[in-house]
């Protein structure tokens, strides 16, 4: 939703315009999920994936350490 939001003030009329449409057709379906979406600031999105991005580089690190100590058979 995010990207859509975005693209509803860009300065091209035509981007602006079909991501206002897909904007207000997801509206009618779930109203809930535009405003969520409107709330969300930049700033959290860097921190929800720096989080995700840590949480990956951990479980990256713990399948390798995982499979150095399982026995070969």
């Amino acid at each position: 939703m995010y990207p859509l939001l975005v693209a509803c003030k860009s300065q091209s009329n035509q981007r602006r315009d079909a991501a206002m449409s897909v904007v207000e057709a997801v509206r009618i379906h779930s109203a809930a999920l535009v405003e969520q979406a409107q709330l969300v600031r930049p700033s959290h999105l860097d921190a929800g994936w720096q989080q995700l991005e840590k949480i990956l580089r951990c479980a990256t690190f713990n399948s390798h350490v995982d499979l150095c100590l399982s026995p070969c058979l």
